[in-house]
């Protein structure tokens, strides 16, 4: 079986940039932060906290390709996100060659809808993965073709101070339970805390990040760190840096450099 913390990651190799056009504020969700559980993108909520996904206000078109741990593993993948601010949702279908020491290849169908509940004051959101193909050693989502779920909620998801927790694998016997808290400082950072327990390993991790975001460019600096346990974790443990830039008025590039993957580059264009 893959690393769990490496099939998770891909997962959300369809991107990470959506586009608002409101507030400076209004950008702080066009790259994910942290872990993803209480600040998402639109887009990585497929893989993060599923309810992130009603930050979706226009239809997004999305591609990205990964590397792995190692030079020979890649990944591959491509969706459409849409909403209207109260709902949204997205579908992907993302691949991966060999993780180390399992050859063969997966494909993987994502699929999910978020909703915003109690006039926008609570988002909840739901995933689910279903594995398409396999080839080889490696196995996809649990057992065969069997499809795991995610959930999660982000309470006050448009507001300065916010609230997320997910669980990861609901159809699994509970993989891991992610808590966040994020607040806007300014107009153009908002700073974040995800805390994840990974249950196979025993081991919480906590990870703070500062994201800053402007109409054209974001980034997003932070850094995973074990509290208890030595175990593999669901978020990325370490530094993580994530970007975002608007390329005309229609198309993004978004990068990460241990998040998604070890190396994600993405294109986004929006309807």
């Amino acid at each position: 079986m893959i690393n769990l913390t490496h099939f998770l990651l891909f997962l959300s190799t369809t991107g990470a940039f959506t586009f608002s056009w409101n507030s400076q504020a209004s950008y702080q969700n066009n790259i994910s932060g942290a872990g993803g559980i209480v600040s998402p993108s639109g887009v990585t909520a497929l893989g993060e906290n599923p309810a992130g996904l009603v930050y979706n206000k226009k239809t997004i078109l999305s591609t990205g390709v990964t590397r792995g741990t190692s030079s020979s593993t890649f990944g591959y993948g491509g969706g459409i996100f849409t909403g209207n601010g109260d709902v949204g949702g997205g579908v992907s279908l993302t691949g991966f060659n060999s993780h180390s020491g399992s050859p063969g290849n997966v494909l993987l169908l994502n699929y999910g809808i978020g909703i915003n509940l109690s006039g926008g004051d609570f988002a909840f959101g739901v995933t689910g993965t279903t594995t398409l193909l396999e080839k080889g050693e490696i196995e996809g989502t649990g057992t065969s073709t069997t499809w795991c779920a995610d959930a999660g909620i982000i309470i006050n998801p448009n507001g300065r101070n916010q609230w997320g927790i997910s669980v990861f694998q609901l159809l699994a016997d509970v993989i891991a339970v992610g808590v966040g808290y994020g607040t806007r400082v300014g107009q153009n950072a908002t700073f974040v805390v995800d805390t994840v327990y990974t249950k196979p390993s025993s081991t919480y991790l906590v990870k703070p990040g500062i994201k800053a975001h402007w109409s054209s460019f974001q980034l997003e600096l932070s850094y995973g760190q074990r509290v208890l346990g030595s175990g593999w974790t669901w978020i990325s443990s370490g530094p993580t840096v994530g970007a975002g830039l608007s390329v005309g008025n229609n198309l993004a590039l978004t990068g990460y450099i241990n998040h998604i993957a070890k190396v994600y580059v993405g294109l986004e264009a929006r309807l």
